[in-house]
């Protein structure tokens, strides 16, 4: 049923939203690229991600750290791997998140219900 399709509550959000902030426009805020429960998700995925992540580059720890899952703008930089790795180095999982990071608009509300701020604390903790 409609009520409770989420592919309805996207697409109405995205008219919405595209209605009143034109795409690409000066006016349209960055947390309106696409709709919380997807920020959310997303910022999720990369905290779990960031715990995973293991610092060397022998470790075979982190196989879930998928290059695809991120925007096309930071994957694009990182295809150009090493023959020799049988996957990304760490410093270059490590470049991926944060560049993905960057990307995304902050606001406290979305910090608190991903979690993402703590799983980055931890992740800086991590690395010293």
């Amino acid at each position: 049923h409609l009520r409770s399709s989420t592919l309805t509550d996207e697409l109405v959000w995205k008219d919405c939203v595209d209605y009143k902030f034109k795409v690409g426009g000066t006016s349209r805020p960055a947390m309106f690229r696409e709709p919380w429960n997807i920020q959310v998700e997303r910022l999720k995925s990369m905290a779990k991600k960031m715990e995973n992540l293991s610092l060397r580059d022998g470790d075979n720890q982190d196989n879930s750290f998928d290059q695809s899952s991120f925007s096309s703008s930071s994957s694009s930089s990182l295809s150009s791997s090493s023959p020799q790795s049988s996957g990304l180095s760490c410093e270059k999982k490590i470049r991926a998140i944060v560049k993905e990071l960057q990307n995304t608009p902050m606001s406290v509300p979305l910090l608190a219900e991903s979690g993402v701020g703590k799983a980055l604390k931890k992740f800086i903790k991590k690395l010293h």
